[in-house]
């Protein structure tokens, strides 16, 4: 959960001042697609490394570091626990002094959603640009004896919260802005269900090689066709009853008309779900039949 945002950083958070300059570098200007695998600990996290390249930028969602053989960003909600957080010897950790800023840019925590996932996915627009941003084993379900890879885990997500009341329009919210910012956000879950509504992708591969041509016509075309819904959608926040950017959203937990019109945007994000679905079904019919053999990519549609 997102508390008041602390003015100061936390101590020893960056150990080489330098290291987020050097994941960057990865990320030659104007060179579409590179990869970030934002992990999350379903039960399948322990497999996801099978399906990332070399190259590919890696941040781990609180525990998820433990099931990971290298980790470039951890981010973690501000009550974990310090000793499950990562030694972080040359890893970003990244907690709400640090994140809140890009919330508060794409609209304010209230808006975005207050769980780690989407924490992360709003910084990684700002961090990452020109990239594709797979999330993995990040599905918000928790079916089953074992929520999570190390066994049972807090489903922080499900809490009731007026930011959270629909995370599948939050997702799509988050899919809009990085669109908008020229990051493309993919759901590579192995987990059969998932409440991320994000084009699917089992391979999360990069795109810039299995679809090196048609791509930029085919983003742009979507981003068209869904601009005025977004619109729509951010102009009903932009009519909410409250502060939307104030930190302490969640001391308005208690006010009816916050709730209503938190239900009244995530309605108008909810429209986009149907162009999303087509464009994931799109990218599968000519990403996923080139996998096959991929060494960094599992060849298995979810």
């Amino acid at each position: 959960m997102l508390i008041d945002a602390p003015e100061t950083q936390e101590p020893d958070v960056l150990r080489d001042p330098g290291f987020l300059e050097m994941i960057q570098s990865r990320l030659e200007a104007g060179e579409w697609l590179k990869t970030v695998a934002i992990v999350g600990s379903a039960p399948s996290a322990p497999k996801v490394v099978e399906k990332l390249g070399e190259d590919t930028i890696v941040i781990a969602l609180n525990n998820a570091h433990r099931a990971l053989p290298r980790v470039d960003c951890h981010f973690y909600s501000d009550d974990l626990p310090h000793a499950q957080k990562h030694p972080r010897h040359r890893v970003i950790g990244r907690s709400s002094p640090h994140y809140a800023p890009a919330l508060q840019r794409f609209g304010g925590i209230l808006h975005c959603g207050s769980t780690t996932a989407f924490n992360a996915g709003y910084w990684a627009i700002e961090a990452f640009p020109f990239s594709q941003v797979s999330f993995f084993a990040c599905d918000m379900t928790y079916d089953g004896e074992q929520s999570h890879f190390y066994g049972q885990g807090q489903p922080d997500p499900l809490r009731r919260d007026v930011s959270l009341q629909n995370l599948a329009a939050k997702g799509l919210r988050l899919f809009w802005m990085g669109l908008e910012h020229q990051v493309l956000f993919l759901n590579a879950s192995a987990e059969p269900h998932s409440r991320l509504l994000l084009p699917r992708l089992a391979s999360g591969i990069s795109l810039a090689g299995a679809l090196p041509t048609g791509r930029e016509e085919a983003l742009g075309e979507l981003r068209e066709r869904l601009r005025p819904l977004a619109e729509a959608a951010l102009g009903r926040e932009r009519q909410a009853p409250c502060d939307g950017l104030r930190h302490d959203y969640w001391r308005l937990q208690g006010d009816p008309d916050v709730w209503k019109h938190a239900r009244a945007c995530d309605a108008l994000w909810m429209a986009l779900e149907p162009e999303v679905k087509a464009f994931g079904c799109w990218l599968a019919e000519r990403i996923e039949p080139c996998v096959v053999g991929h060494p960094t990519a599992a060849a298995s549609r979810d």
